[in-house]
């Protein structure tokens, strides 16, 4: 019988069978490769930003010292990565955003500004749920730089799902004519 696996390039969901790509991921970056990158920023005297999961905290609470200690931002992150918010409901994906901001601020002493979602996993609501919560930043997906939160009504989001961002990660995105559109109106729309 074969083992099931996830396609190539998507983490693992929850319930499903770890795959080693995965667990090394993880693993790695937990034990070696965030210490590795700490030890560059200090000789580059560059600060940085890390997308935490709350559950880390619990897990590897030397990773989040080392980053309180050297005054980097923090980014809310979800609690882990197995837990997609676009795969949620929309109380259960509140729930998800406050019960990390209050991990966040409870640990570090105030609440993260930024947000990037679970393994970049947003729903049609997460940017008004997120201003809601009082963040200020959303980070893009597939490499879009931060964006600044002006939804103020379901479904004005600048930046995101409406100008490909979401869809790309889905394999759904519209036709590359239609999003160049999409972009010019966001663009209209945040001046």
């Amino acid at each position: 019988m074969p083992i099931a696996r996830a396609p190539a390039g998507i983490p693992a969901k929850k319930g499903e069978p770890q795959q080693q790509r995965n667990y090394s991921w993880r693993d790695y970056g937990n034990r070696v490769g965030i210490w590795r990158l700490f030890d560059l920023f200090e000789q580059l005297n560059l600060p940085a930003a890390h997308n935490i999961n709350s559950l880390l905290y619990e897990y590897h609470p030397q990773i989040c010292e080392r980053i309180r200690t050297r005054g980097d931002e923090v980014v809310g992150h979800g609690r882990t990565n197995a837990e997609r918010q676009g795969d949620l409901w929309e109380l259960d994906e509140r729930r998800l955003i406050d019960d990390v901001t209050q991990e966040i601020t409870r640990r570090e002493g105030r609440p993260p500004k930024g947000w990037m979602g679970p393994a970049a996993s947003e729903s049609n609501v997460t940017p008004d749920l997120l201003k809601e919560a009082g963040y200020t930043l959303r980070h893009g997906l597939a490499g879009r730089r931060p964006a600044v939160l002006a939804a103020d009504a379901r479904g004005s989001d600048p930046v995101g799902a409406l100008s490909g961002g979401a869809q790309r990660f889905r394999g759904n995105h519209p036709p590359r004519r239609h999003r160049a559109g999409l972009r010019r109106h966001d663009r209209r729309r945040l001046r």
